[in-house]
């Protein structure tokens, strides 16, 4: 087989770390806009005084925590299948050129 070097194995890294790019990119497109339209939705339509601290706080934990949450000590299922689908992403990629990562 063909083995890269130098500036050829770098081209193909970029490569490769664009398309596990472009799946996060699509993986956090649907859990941030398209699966969270309504809460969008919700936090836009609020005005008055106050609205301001309300829609940020719609933003933040009913929009960016669900759709996006951090994993720490405590395990929840919206932490794990968030885990789960980047770990899934990952893999696309990674069984597209043939690479384990381990």
């Amino acid at each position: 087989g063909c083995r890269l070097n130098g500036s050829n194995y770098r081209a193909w890294l970029v490569l490769r770390l664009h398309q596990i790019s472009k799946e996060l990119v699509e993986l956090s497109t649907r859990r941030i806009r398209v699966e969270r339209a309504n809460d969008w939705q919700n936090a836009f339509n609020k005005h008055g005084r106050g609205s301001t601290f309300e829609r940020a706080a719609i933003i933040a934990e009913d929009i960016y925590d669900r759709a996006a949450p951090i994993p720490d000590s405590v395990p929840s299922p919206e932490r794990n299948k968030f885990l789960h689908e980047v770990i899934d992403a990952v893999d696309r990629v990674m069984e597209e050129i043939g690479a384990d990562l381990k």
